[in-house]
């Protein structure tokens, strides 16, 4: 009888703590996306997501069980979304391929049971899954490109993840240097209300500081890290507002204001460091490292590199940081004397340098590529609607002269049977009749023969005009580039960067071997050489520039000294061999 009560009383509890499991996350049942979605972040995912694997599974086992009971299909996939999350970050999956294997299987989960703003998140995943972790850029920015207008027709009340996923887009392009279209999706980002995770109104002011920094617009850049800073502060973010004085500090390295910079970037290193923003503590610890080479302090910039490279293995994306960090190491070695490490060193950078560049070669060819695929489906849709419009011309045709030769048999008929009734004594008569409406069908059946053969004739001679105008299309896409080069007018910074661009894709790597070459030449000087290469001359070049025409001489006068060129060599020549 003892043992029966124990048993009793063992299993009541049992149920009890099962209920009472239960029970703890019914609160999370039919509520809205925009409140669903920040409370299990902020409050359940906060609390499980440092839990071991087992008490974790043993927990989200519960909240599916909970939500599967109640036919909330939400929550349901809330938890299996951050199921996800959870072996993703501590990279619990199989395989990367299984990881993106169990997104797609929630992707089409969730377009099945019409859970909008879950489609619109998981695509989103996906994408990041394809850049980050495959590297297949041209499948990632498609994704990002399809799932744009989805994102845009929700207001951030109804998905409070709006803005994370515009401004993640950004940062996608950024980091793939292209300023542009970063600034367009960082900009809207900035503008979309967010009160949940703070960090993301932050990174949107640091990037778009980043953006201009990249520019050379340091006032622009500091307003926007300030901004930053101002919003950090009011957080407590600590990390950010160190962050951000280090992009400060670096703005200020850039223009030569070491005694500005230095302390700034000390600050920023230590507290990244201290948090594990590793990427952003090493990117300062390469500027720290050259200003302290530059006002002499080369005992201190050792110390820093030392640091560099116990963390260098922490970096998420090494191929960024690495041709920096080499590089600083190889000045390091030379102003030590040691020129057989230094020129190692160097080797290194180089070959990072060149995976990097290879890397965002690589995003352009997606770009080409995605190009062409759309001019090809272009093309065969008006074929398509060409061959459409000219079977339907070649059936009326044919239609309308086959009910023109029935009418014209009926009116032979009906003429022979009248005349050879009324006027079988004229009968002479009706066979001359006869054999004119015979001449006059055979006329007519001939000229429907040549109207065949000349629709045959148009249906070749279109065919020619197609491959003529692809011909013509193919030369027109050659000079595209060019034309677009010359018929640009260089006058605020955003143009420039415009111009820049598509100078590169002509003449690739030629402003970057003309700083290498010449590292003292000013923006300006750059500017005059790119339009020097295309050979525009002295008027053109001073409409394009905003300057007189007698200030194009003083241009070239001041190159001839800063390229050692007596006045009676030849600047173009020099200007063509770089």
């Amino acid at each position: 009888m003892g043992l029966k009560k124990y048993i009793y009383v063992t299993v009541l509890i049992v149920f009890s703590v099962h209920v009472q499991s239960n029970a703890q996350y019914e609160y999370l049942l039919d509520i809205p996306y925009a409140q669903l979605a920040p409370t299990f972040d902020t409050v359940v995912f906060k609390k499980l997501r440092n839990l071991p694997q087992a008490s974790f599974q043993k927990e989200i086992s519960i909240i599916k069980a909970t939500a599967k009971k109640h036919n909330d299909a939400q929550l349901f996939m809330e938890a299996r979304l951050h199921e996800w999350y959870y072996l993703n970050v501590n990279k619990l999956h199989k395989s990367l391929d299984s990881s993106l294997q169990l997104l797609e299987l929630l992707l089409q989960e969730a377009i099945d049971k019409k859970l909008t703003y879950y489609v619109t998140l998981i695509r989103f995943e996906i994408a990041l899954a394809y850049f980050y972790e495959f590297h297949d850029y041209e499948a990632a920015f498609t994704r990002f490109i399809v799932n744009f207008p989805d994102v845009m027709n929700v207001s951030s009340a109804e998905m409070p993840t709006k803005k994370a996923i515009i401004m993640h887009t950004g940062n996608v392009y950024y980091n793939f240097g292209d300023y542009f279209n970063a600034k367009k999706y960082i900009s809207i980002a900035d503008t979309v209300y967010f009160a949940w995770r703070p960090r993301v109104a932050l990174q949107c002011k640091n990037t778009l500081g980043l953006i201009h920094r990249e520019w050379g617009n340091y006032d622009s850049a500091i307003y926007y890290f300030q901004q930053g800073i101002d919003l950090a502060k009011l957080n407590g973010s600590d990390i950010w507002v160190a962050i951000l004085s280090g992009n400060i500090g670096i703005t200020y390295y850039l223009q030569g204001e070491y005694d500005e910079a230095i302390p700034l970037l000390k600050k920023d290193i230590d507290k990244c460091l201290e948090y594990g923003s590793f990427d952003n503590g090493i990117n300062s610890i390469i500027k720290l490292i050259s200003a302290y080479m530059t006002v002499g302090e080369r005992e201190l910039a050792e110390q820093e590199m030392k640091r560099g490279w116990k963390y260098v293995d922490s970096m998420f994306d090494k191929v960024k940081h690495l041709p920096g960090l080499y590089t600083a190491q190889a000045k390091l070695k030379i102003a030590s004397g040691e020129y057989k490490e230094a020129h190692r060193y160097r080797d290194s950078a180089s070959k990072y340098r060149d995976s990097l560049l290879k890397r965002d070669n690589t995003y352009q060819l997606s770009k080409v590529q995605n190009r062409l695929k759309q001019e090809l489906h272009d093309k065969e849709v008006e074929s398509l609607l060409i061959e459409k419009r000219l079977i339907s011309t070649t059936r009326n045709a044919l239609l309308g002269a086959v009910a023109l030769i029935g009418i014209i048999a009926y009116l032979v008929v009906n003429r022979q049977r009248t005349k050879t009734q009324l006027l079988k004594s004229q009968k002479s008569f009706a066979i001359a009749e006869l054999q004119n409406a015979t001449h006059e069908l055979e006329s007519y059946t001939k000229s429907l023969q040549e109207k065949n053969a000349l629709i045959e004739k148009s249906v070749k001679e279109i065919e020619r005009l197609h491959k003529e105008r692809e011909e013509i299309e193919v030369q027109e896409s050659n000079n595209e580039i060019l034309q677009q080069l010359y018929s640009s007018t260089i006058l605020t910074d955003d143009e420039w960067m415009e111009f820049k661009m598509l100078f590169d894709k002509v003449h690739k790597g030629y402003i970057l071997r003309l700083k290498e070459k010449y590292p003292d030449l000013s923006p300006a000087d750059i500017r005059f050489v790119v339009l020097s290469k295309l050979k525009l001359n002295n008027k053109e070049m001073a409409g394009i520039l905003g300057v007189r025409s007698d200030s194009i001489r003083t241009y070239k006068h001041r190159l001839r000294k800063k390229f050692n060129l007596p006045e009676d060599s030849s600047l173009t020549l020099i200007i063509d061999s770089i």
